[in-house]
C-alpha cells in the first residue's frame, strides 16, 4: 500500500512544472473570456427576441 503522502508529493512536484501566466497574459485571457461571454449573450438575446416576435406574428406567442 502506498504511503498516504506520496500522492501529495506527486501533486506538488507536478505543480512545480506548471508554467503560470503572468499578469499581462491573465488580463488578456480574462478580457477575451468576458468579451466572448458578452457577444454570446447579445446573440442569444437577439435570437430570443427574433423568435418571440416571429411567434407573435403567427399567433403562437402571447
Amino acid at each position: 500500500m502506498p504511503q498516504p503522502f506520496s500522492y501529495f508529493r506527486g501533486v506538488y512536484a507536478e505543480l512545480k512544472k506548471v508554467r503560470w501566466p503572468n499578469r499581462k497574459e491573465m488580463v488578456r485571457y480574462t478580457t477575451t473570456v468576458v468579451v466572448v461571454c458578452v457577444i454570446l449573450f447579445v446573440l442569444t438575446y437577439a435570437f430570443d427576441l427574433l423568435v418571440t416576435k416571429l411567434f407573435q406574428l403567427i399567433g403562437i406567442g402571447s
